[in-house]
């Protein structure tokens, strides 16, 4: 496949974040993960260097939420696709 979208994966939970990246064939379905977060920050940091097409985010992350990530990552690609 030759038109993958970039996602990152965002989740507190160290557990979590790596079930999500490898128990779904994200390949097959046409996405790669380009990068897994635990913080906002850190996500944030990465995508104002970074293209990213999706962003997948748990709603409770320890010192922000998903939401206001969510946000912030609107402000910087208004293109991008959220998925909570």
């Amino acid at each position: 496949m030759c038109n993958m979208y970039k996602m990152i994966i965002v989740d507190d939970d160290a557990f979590i974040r790596e079930q999500l990246k490898n128990v779904f064939d994200w390949r097959g379905m046409g996405y790669i993960v380009s990068g897994c977060f635990e913080s906002a920050d850190e996500t944030i940091a990465y995508m104002a260097d970074n293209p990213v097409d999706v962003l997948f985010s748990d709603i409770r992350l320890e010192k922000n939420t998903g939401l206001n990530l969510a946000k912030r990552a609107k402000e910087l690609n208004p293109a991008i696709e959220i998925v909570p």
